[in-house]
């Protein structure tokens, strides 16, 4: 009732973070899911590489490039999304990039990219961004 705006745009952080992880428990997505969710944004999700067959490191790379495909339409202006699938010994590496604009900024973990982050290390994996020169999105998972 008496905050400042600063308030309330830290609790609409909070909130939009919320949304974000809860909005990314999709129980069942996979890959495919993900392409035809793209194709009904004007997008082509490409990708270049292996499957991973534990359902649950499915569901994350999945979740991945639904971040990805979203943020290329919202920030980017693109209209690809690819996925590098590459087989590291005992690591899964999937690089995602896009063909839209880079970014202006350095990016900032939040909403989407931040549960996306908890998610991936709650599984044992990592991720990275890389904003410059392009936008890369770098998730790596255990076999």
């Amino acid at each position: 009732e008496n905050g400042g705006a600063g308030d309330v745009d830290e609790q609409l952080g909070v909130l939009q973070n919320a949304v974000s992880y809860l909005g990314t428990r999709a129980p069942s997505e996979t890959m495919e899911d993900v392409r035809r969710q793209a194709e009904g944004m004007h997008v082509k999700l490409v990708l270049d590489g292996g499957e991973f067959k534990d359902v649950r490191g499915e569901r994350l790379l999945a979740l991945a490039a639904r971040e990805c495909v979203t943020n290329c339409v919202k920030h980017a202006g693109g209209d690809e999304v690819h996925v590098r699938i590459v087989w590291r010994g005992d690591w899964l590496e999937a690089v995602y990039t896009n063909n839209g604009k880079a970014p202006e900024h350095q990016i900032k973990e939040g909403g989407g990219l931040l549960a996306l982050r908890r998610k991936i290390e709650d599984y044992g994996g990592q991720m990275r961004v890389a904003d410059a020169p392009t936008f890369v999105l770098t998730v790596e998972l255990p076999v």
